[in-house]
């Protein structure tokens, strides 16, 4: 199709306007393109205000976990505040039903005990009898 024919029935004025309007239509499409663009890109380069949301995500997110640790810290107290024996004489009696528990126990105590005072004398010694 020639441009004569495209643009029959129409005035040489319209003819001339369409391809100038045409023009400007897509010089303002392309011109908030491109300012979409340059915002992107400063957003991006914005590097201060970046750090910032990151701090501030981070913030959230710890608080957050530290609320589901209170949450969960309180629970396991409360549940081992349950197990507990309430005074000194369920202690007694649960001690009565455990012997071998509580000599265990014991056990593990006077080991820890015994190595403490070990490493007390070996390091008394050292100060004493430099190399």
């Amino acid at each position: 199709m020639s441009d004569s024919e495209q643009y029959a029935g129409k005035s040489p004025d319209d003819a001339a306007a369409d391809p100038v309007a045409e023009a400007e239509a897509q010089i303002r499409e392309t011109r908030e393109e491109l300012a979409e663009t340059v915002e992107a890109l400063a957003a991006k380069a914005d590097v201060k205000a970046r750090a910032g949301e990151k701090v501030d995500e981070t913030k959230e997110t710890l608080a957050a976990k530290a609320a589901e640790a209170k949450e969960l810290a309180a629970e396991k107290a409360a549940a081992a505040k349950a197990a507990a024996p309430s005074s000194p004489q369920e202690a007694a009696d649960v001690a009565r039903q455990n012997p071998a528990a509580v000599g265990g126990a014991a056990a593990v105590l006077l080991l820890l005990l015994l190595r403490r005072r070990r490493r007390r004398r070996r390091a008394a010694v050292a100060i004493l009898l430099p190399d």
